[in-house]
């Protein structure tokens, strides 16, 4: 889950856009042996629209917890940013990080890196050493 979340992350920053609204599911396979057929998503609306990884990597683990079960086998997972606006359009609020610009600058390094040495060579800790 935490690759797909940096994966739209990196997608929607390439297209200069902001995501306000995510959306993480899971499922167990219907074919199973165990008889175990569980489907669930959690939707969160973010305080303000933003592509910052860490952030949005934040809320998909939180919503993630919420709808995880203990002793399923799960076939698949996936996150869905909705709500997309242009980054140069993002109306700030009250609740607004107050860090959207280290964030903003640490996302273009980081989009530096990943060009220069390619897509794996900076990863987040929640997203495990195991290729996928």
């Amino acid at each position: 889950m935490a690759t797909h979340t940096v994966r739209c992350t990196i997608k929607i920053r390439a297209q200069s856009s902001c995501a306000g609204v995510l959306t993480v599911f899971l499922q167990t396979s219907r074919f199973n042996d165990l008889n175990q057929t569980y489907f669930n998503s959690s939707t969160v609306k973010l305080d303000c629209p933003t592509a910052s990884e860490p952030e949005l990597l934040r809320y998909a683990t939180s919503a993630l917890t919420s709808i995880y079960r203990e002793g399923y086998r799960y076939k698949m997972t996936g996150i869905i940013l909705q709500n997309i606006v242009p980054d140069n359009q993002v109306q700030l609020n009250l609740l607004s990080s107050p860090h959207i610009n280290r964030d903003l600058k640490l996302m273009r390094r980081l989009d530096k890196l990943r060009d220069r040495f390619g897509h794996k060579s900076v990863r987040y800790g929640v997203q495990g050493l195991k290729e996928e």
